[in-house]
């Protein structure tokens, strides 16, 4: 696991809960681009409605990469496990307070 910044948020967009096959949809396509199953999250600022989790209580399920790209250099991917379960989409959902639909 990677070093977490001292009280560092991690913000994803969108504020309803994630289906298992989304997850895992969008995490096949970071690992296209990236090389890393998982979810793309940010450190930074994010005006768009989002949700958020501290890094550190969110590494105590996921692994958390820093993989800065060239918009955003706060840029991170949440590893996800393969495949995405119900399960992991739940302490996915849980861990950024995100709303059943």
């Amino acid at each position: 696991m990677e070093a977490a910044a001292e009280g560092e948020v991690l913000k994803g967009l969108g504020t309803s809960a994630e289906s298992a096959a989304r997850l895992g949809r969008k995490a096949g396509e970071a690992e296209a681009v990236l090389g890393m199953h998982g979810m793309s999250v940010t450190a930074g600022v994010e005006t768009r409605p989002h949700s958020r989790a501290d890094r550190a209580v969110v590494q105590t399920v996921f692994r958390v990469h820093d993989s800065p790209t060239r918009h955003d250099r706060f840029h991170r991917t949440i590893e996800l496990p393969k495949p995405v379960t119900a399960v992991v989409a739940a302490q996915f959902n849980l861990l950024f307070g995100r709303e059943q639909v």
